[in-house]
């Protein structure tokens, strides 16, 4: 899990697919881009749940984004226990 700054809560790992409609591939990108783990398999082929979500308009920077509905999908993976976690330095709150 990392701590999502814009919810202020613990989430899971994950980002917005950005036009790639393979999903699979979305998912190992972001975890490797947010914790460095690279040696992750996939429990199930299927989607685990599916979450709609109200977002409230923001900030983001600098831009103003509108409320919105988030699509929020969740599998299930597994990593291997050994490897080493790293802190993604732009999602720091300080």
């Amino acid at each position: 899990m990392c701590y999502h700054n814009i919810y202020d809560s613990w989430i899971w790992l994950g980002g917005h697919t950005d036009g790639d409609s393979n999903l699979k591939n979305v998912i190992l990108k972001e975890i490797k881009e947010e914790s460095g783990l690279t040696n992750i398999r996939f429990l199930s082929e299927n989607i685990f749940s599916l979450e709609v979500l109200t977002v409230a308009g923001h900030m983001k920077n600098g831009e103003y984004i509108s409320s919105h509905l988030h699509l929020n999908l969740t599998f299930l993976l597994e990593a291997n226990t050994t490897e080493k976690l790293f802190i993604k330095h732009d999602e720091i709150v300080t």
